[in-house]
This record gives C-alpha cells, structure tokens and sequence, in this order.
C-alpha cells in the first residue's frame, strides 16, 4: 500500500498531463466500394493514423499497420493495412463467427460508445473474413465478456492481400454501437493487430486493449483537430483531467485547461528521462538497504533491472541527431508509464524497509 508520500509523488507527476490519442474521423458523401481494396477515392481525404506500438513490450512494431476511419449518415467505415515482411507466414485458417480469431493474423477494433471507459464493444476478424464481437464491461470483479451482443449484427469484414502486407474494409453501422452520431461526438476507440508470428500485438494507442479498455484512445466526429479545438479538450478532460498531452496523425499538443500549444517534444522528452535515472538511483540505493533475507529482495531487483532496459529501450533512439516524430512520440506515452511502474516498486522498498526497522526494534525490546 502506498504511502502519502507516494500518492503526493503520483499525483505530480499526473500533473505534468495524461498522454491520450484521438483520431479525427470525416464525413463521406461517397462510402467506399467494399471489397478489402484500399484504392476508393473517399480514403485519400482521411487522415492516416500509424506508429503502431507493441504490447507488453517496448518499441514499434517491427512490421507497421496503420488505419483510416470515415462516416456517412448510417455508419463508420474503417480501412486497415497491415504491413508484412514475410507473407508467407501469415496465418489464416478460421471461418466460424465467434470462434478463436485471435489465433490467426487478425484485427481487434473497440468501440466505446459513450466515452464511458466503463464499457466497450470489440470487433474482430481474419482474412477469411470470419466474424467475432463481444461486450466488455469493467466491474470490480474485473471484466465481464458478452458474447451475445452480437448475434445478428450489421457490421461486415472485407479483406485483400498484396505483396508486402494486407488490408481490410470495415462497415459499422452506428446502430450495431446504439448510436446517434453527430458532428462533435467523442467515442473510445482503438485498433488492435493480432500477428500470428512476430510481434503478436501490436497497438495504436499505447495502454488500451482487451484488459484495460479504460485507456482505448479515441474517435473524434466531423471536426479538424487543430489548437482551436476547446469543445475537444473540454470532452477529454471529463474523464482525463485538465491538463492533456494529445496526440493525433497530425502532430501533438498540450493542454492547460485553457489553451493548447503545439509540442516540440524531444526536449521534454530527454528532461524527463533524466529526472527518471535520479529516481533509479534512489531505489538501487533503497533496495541495498533491504535485507538479504527479505523475500521480495530478489524480485525486486529484477524489476527494477527491466524497467531500466526498457528505460534504455525508449531513450536510445533519441540520442541520434535526427529523431523521427514516431519515436519521440512513442518515448513521451512510454515513459510515463516506466517513471508509474518505477513509482510503485520504489514505495514497495520503502513499505518493506519501515518493516524491516519495525521488526529490528521489536527485536531489541
């Protein structure tokens, strides 16, 4: 359990701003033709979000997706490509609806309808075009899964190949989601990459997926996503707080709770790394502090080890002259998530030893 200390520790370091995605889809007045093909006129006018990041990992994915989304009266569109150095290797073998898609190459998008983080619905599918849905519900038990919303859905999977990588062609209509979208609407969202070898999966926005849909990104309706955008900032800030890092296909800006100005992130980027590497230092110092015999001594170090790998992991690139915007982008939504788990071991060490002097007192008497 935390101490106050450590929840102050938390709480400003949550003040420098959340780090959250957003995606601007527009409006179509001519859906493209469903076929899996990505050569409809209607997708060169959608912003093409990438940089697609790996699960459970740290860094890129080695092979690239990236995703489009559109909307007309009565449904969203989504245009998916996967690239892939060896197609060989992609795997597709499934055909029955709701059956174990994510055993072949494949696709997870979430939907959170009312921008509730309580709520989502995935869908799914292969290149055979096989069909999976569920409801997910968060609950203090953990997560509850639905099948059954599904049944008799509208939404349709088309899919292609080519010689580097393949596509899909997604129809949602919004009453599959019980949505009356209009322009200005704020939705979750998130596309998922299921790779049967390689990466295995692989996200756009950082955190959300299957087990924490409360960190999905999100869908912005009908509106370009500029400085300008208040109605937006205002939106995000009911579930993220006042003060946001967001990053969209077009660049990335932060947000007091007044205005927004765009971000040259490396600076900032190398400032927090290096405030990063004095809190390593504190917990190796606290963790030579703890017993030998401690149990938790042995897991704690390996910890400690890995967080200062994928530390090194996100901080390596950016010591090159030139550094592309996916890796500073990548680097500012990885290490606040390194500088929390890096957070929390430091006051597990600490609870440990205020046991450690506790027991040595006792001891004493």
């Amino acid at each position: 359990m935390k101490t106050i200390l450590s929840l102050l520790f938390s709480c400003a370091a949550m003040s420098a701003g959340e780090t959250v995605y957003v995606y601007s889809a527009h409006k179509t007045d001519k859906p493209p033709k469903l076929d899996g093909v990505l050569d409809d006129e209607c997708w060169k006018s959608a912003d093409v979000a990438s940089n697609f990041v790996r699960v459970h990992a740290v860094g890129l994915a080695r092979n690239q997706s990236s995703f489009r989304v559109l909307y007309d009266d009565e449904n969203f569109y989504v245009a998916l490509d996967f690239q892939e150095a060896d197609m060989t290797k992609v795997r597709a073998t499934l055909v029955e609806r709701d059956s174990a898609i994510w055993t072949d190459d494949s696709y997870e998008i979430y939907f959170d309808p009312g921008h509730s983080h309580m709520d989502a619905f995935r869908i799914s599918s292969n290149l055979k075009n096989a069909r999976g849905d569920v409801m997910i519900r968060r609950t203090l038990a953990g997560n509850q899964y639905d099948a059954g919303w599904g049944v008799g859905t509208g939404w349709r999977s088309y899919s292609s190949r080519y010689d580097k990588g393949f596509c899909f062609e997604i129809v949602v209509p919004f009453h599959d989601l019980g949505l009356v979208i209009k322009e200005g609407d704020l939705l979750g969202f998130q596309v998922e990459r299921i790779s049967a070898t390689g990466d295995f999966v692989s996200v756009w926005s950082p955190k959300g997926n299957y087990e924490h849909i409360q960190y999905l990104g999100h869908l912005y309706i009908g509106r370009k996503i500029s400085q300008e955008s208040h109605d937006l900032f205002d939106l995000l800030a009911q579930r993220h707080g006042p003060n946001l890092r967001l990053v969209h296909p077009g660049g990335v800006l932060d947000w007091d709770g007044k205005t927004a100005k765009a971000v040259e992130l490396l600076p900032l980027i190398r400032q927090e790394a290096d405030s990063l590497t004095k809190l390593f230092s504190q917990t190796e110092e606290a963790l030579k502090t703890l017993a030998d015999g401690n149990k938790l001594k042995k897991g704690c170090s390996d910890q400690l080890e890995k967080l200062r790998k994928d530390l090194a992991d996100v901080t390596t690139p950016l010591a090159a002259q030139s550094v592309p915007q996916a890796e500073q982008t990548l680097a500012s939504a990885r290490i606040p998530i390194i500088r929390d788990a890096l957070d929390t071991l430091y006051w597990q060490i600490r609870e440990q030893l205020l046991f450690q002097q506790l027991a040595n007192q006792a001891a004493r008497r």
